[in-house]
């Protein structure tokens, strides 16, 4: 990741290990990086902007790792859907049952095709996951979930999710995230 100036914090290994066992408690340990995680009240356009330079810079890094073969999406079948909604006896809820089963069903249609294409991404890049030095420069932590993702799907979703903690106005992040996204992805 260094090697594209990708500014990943890296787990510490210790005799080749990066999950120490100590007991019956599991470990991963990291340097220390003298930063702090953001509040979201805090997000400004300049972090967004930062967060898009780094999906950019992860996306077209062209990582590969030998044991990857391809993108895993999480699938609930509708019989799932329907139990979950129905122990939730929430009338909104039932009413919106056929809505989200619909949803459900173009999600699963939409997996062959979201796999067409795949990057190794963070796969996990939430405010929390993001550590702020006193010059503003991100450091990302947290790669346990990095693996193969689609790009657009990962830039949506999160696009939106930081969205949201900005309030000033309607789409400020998604924007500057999606300024970002290479004109292939269009």
């Amino acid at each position: 990741m260094a090697k594209n100036d990708i500014p990943a914090v890296k787990a510490l290994s210790f005799n080749n290990e990066y999950v120490i066992n100590v007991d019956k408690d599991h470990y991963i340990i990291y340097p220390y990086i003298d930063g702090h995680l953001l509040d979201e009240s805090k997000l400004t356009l300049e972090h967004a902007r930062s967060i898009g330079e780094l999906y950019s810079l992860i996306h077209s890094a062209n990582i590969h790792h030998a044991e990857t073969d391809e993108a895993q999406y999480d699938y609930l079948d509708d019989a799932h859907w329907v139990k979950l909604i129905e122990r939730s006896k929430h009338s909104d809820l039932m009413a919106l049952l056929p809505v989200i089963l619909d949803w459900n069903q173009t999600y699963f249609q939409a997996i062959p095709i979201l796999k067409q294409e795949s990057v190794i991404t963070h796969r996990d890049m939430h405010i929390q996951n993001v550590l702020w030095d006193s010059h503003s420069k991100p450091h990302i932590i947290d790669w346990e979930s990095a693996g193969l993702m689609n790009p657009m799907l990962e830039i949506i979703g999160y696009g939106m999710e930081w969205h949201y903690f900005i309030s000033e106005s309607k789409y400020p992040l998604f924007e500057e995230i999606a300024h970002h996204i290479p004109s292939t992805y269009f």
